[in-house]
């Protein structure tokens, strides 16, 4: 069995100035405990269920590759790319980008990007619409 950690939530009591110290120390400790990977979520905004939406949200891939420097042998990779947050193009360059950086560590999960809080607030539920009616 393999076990993997997801890391939902960036409040960290030492506020955002040490959201980089304090992710780092928690991958570090997965890392070392002998878990197998580790998981961030692909959104804008906190979900309501977790926290506020307020709450200090990281960039999915930036994070990643962040954790990939930081770490050795734990996989990396989104709980899930929401597929209309980013073009195709751009998605399979940092997901590659990652695999490479990493040596081989990344994990590519994708979804349909559910949230219509998000997709509304950066206007992506019409998106792919225009672009395919344009081409």
């Amino acid at each position: 069995m393999r076990v993997g950690l997801q890391i939902n939530r960036f409040d960290y009591p030492g506020g955002v100035d040490r959201i980089g110290q304090d992710i780092k120390q928690v991958a570090v400790a997965a890392e070392d405990a002998g878990l197998d990977s580790i998981w961030v979520m692909d959104h804008f905004f906190q979900l309501p269920a977790i926290g506020d939406y307020t709450d200090p949200m990281l960039e999915a891939y930036t994070t990643l590759g962040y954790l990939a420097g930081v770490t050795n042998k734990v996989t990396l990779g989104t709980m899930v790319t929401g597929v209309i947050y980013r073009e195709p193009a751009v998605l399979i360059n940092a997901v590659t980008s990652l695999d490479v950086l990493s040596g081989g560590r990344a994990y590519l999960g994708i979804g349909a990007g559910w949230n219509d809080q998000e997709a509304k607030a950066w206007d992506y539920s019409t998106h792919f619409t225009r672009s395919a009616s344009s081409a």
